[in-house]
């Protein structure tokens, strides 16, 4: 099974996406995820991205084979910043066998048991996305993930629009495998059938509303098209709120454990638990090279 992911530097350069403390602690995230790949499974990662990320991890791991894409490729495309997954979507629909994709701050800590793969479809958990709502921190409770919030800004096709997909269940791709090709295809044509319609509308709307869609358009479509397609699923944990990710054995994924905290300086904290002692005087040079070229 090859295992690739897929990053553009250009979101975080002007600050749309901005879950990270500080760039030192995302680049030892990219560089734990893509070291322990090469520990647990003895092959290097194959990564979809653009020039900058391709020269800063060049400099910091030699287990990592670069596939050079995406440059510029949001305004190449017409598509707004704020749609931060479409690098990712576009890495999916590239892949023609079978795969696993894996997130840039999701650590595999130890190799997941033979068969875990043995399916069509594995993720790292199923989503209910009305949790978000019900969520009594705070964090989400805005409805971040409802579609019905934004359903009226966009075009949706008799697909997107059919009255199972209120069951507002979706699938976690942190990590997500998919073996069987021809629904790769169609869950890729599906997404593309959205995004080739509405380009024009997400470029209308602010950041908060693509907060959502990408999770609806990602998340929630892989879930209603294996259950349409009679696809087998399996996932680490059964839901997001089943157990904390920071004691998963497997696994950290740095985003779910951010979204699990009651604030965000315990989000902070954790990173810094975890990440600082894998910090290297040169991801501290290459972070510092990163952020000469942020927005301020």
């Amino acid at each position: 099974m090859r295992f690739v992911a897929s990053w553009s530097m250009e979101p975080y350069l002007k600050n749309v996406s901005g879950r990270w403390e500080s760039t030192d602690m995302l680049l030892t995230a990219m560089v734990m995820c893509i070291d322990n790949i090469k520990k647990f499974y003895g092959i290097n990662l194959i990564l979809y991205t653009d020039s900058m990320t391709e020269h800063v991890l060049s400099e910091l791991t030699d287990n990592v084979d670069i596939v050079n894409v995406y440059d510029d490729i949001f305004k190449k495309d017409n598509i707004p910043l704020s749609f931060w997954c479409y690098p990712k979507l576009l890495t999916f629909r590239a892949q023609t066998e079978p795969y696993v994709h894996i997130d840039l701050d999701f650590i595999i800590k130890r190799k997941f048991p033979d068969g875990w793969f043995d399916c069509d479809i594995f993720c790292q958990w199923y989503e209910d996305l009305t949790y978000m709502d019900r969520s009594s921190d705070g964090i989400c409770s805005d409805k971040l993930y409802n579609r019905e919030r934004v359903k009226h800004l966009y075009e949706w096709s008799d697909w997107w629009d059919d009255p199972r997909h209120n069951n507002m269940y979706a699938l976690n791709v942190g990590i997500m495998s998919i073996r069987n090709v021809d629904f790769n295809k169609l869950y890729c044509d599906t997404m593309f059938d959205f995004i080739d319609n509405n380009k024009d509308a997400m470029n209308q709307h602010d950041g908060t509303d693509m907060q959502i869609v990408p999770m609806v358009i990602e998340q929630q479509s892989l879930y209603h098209l294996a259950v349409q397609e009679k696809q087998s699923i399996k996932t680490i944990t059964r839901f997001f709120h089943d157990i904390p990710a920071p004691v998963n054995r497997y696994f950290t994924h740095f985003i779910g454990d951010w979204m699990k905290c009651t604030d965000f300086s315990k989000g902070v904290e954790q990173r810094e638990y975890l990440l600082k002692p894998k910090m290297t005087q040169k991801i501290n040079e290459m972070a510092r090279y990163v952020d000469s070229e942020r927005l301020v």
